[in-house]
């Protein structure tokens, strides 16, 4: 009696989605300690994911196409962290695939939904590392 693709890929939307965010706030304040970076770090995470996220529902019901969310929020907080913190947070990519393919295996987003989440999470994640350094740096 094992794990079902459809039980993982469900995993995969319910559970990493909301919980991943416990994960990485909880590596923001841990390694942002160290560095004097975890207030900014979360503020930044936190704008970042909430623009990209109006951006998506703002092309979803501007265009008619939509933008699938988790994979957004996803991505964008991996691009911020590792740019902030350092390449061992590449790893957190594994995430933005899994919420991708489960997306993708359970029909709630097609590939499409789930490569423009990508895509937009990259840029929002991207855009949010330079207002960070703009801010240390004024």
């Amino acid at each position: 009696m094992g794990i079902s693709r459809n039980d993982f890929a469900r995993l995969g939307t319910k559970v990493l989605a909301p919980w991943v965010w416990i994960l990485l706030t909880a590596i923001v304040v841990v390694v942002g300690d160290t560095k004097g970076m975890a207030r900014l770090s979360l503020l930044a995470l936190a704008i970042t994911t909430l623009l990209a996220l109006g951006v998506g529902s703002l092309t979803t019901y501007g265009f008619g196409f939509r933008i699938s969310p988790h994979v957004t929020a996803t991505s964008a907080a991996v691009i911020l962290l590792t740019f902030t913190f350092g390449p061992l947070l590449l790893l957190g990519g594994l995430l933005v695939a899994w919420a991708c393919w489960s997306r993708m295996k359970l029909g709630e987003d097609g590939y499409p939904e789930a490569a423009a989440g990508a895509m937009l999470g990259l840029l929002a994640g991207g855009l949010g590392w330079l207002g960070l350094i703009f801010v240390l740096f004024s």
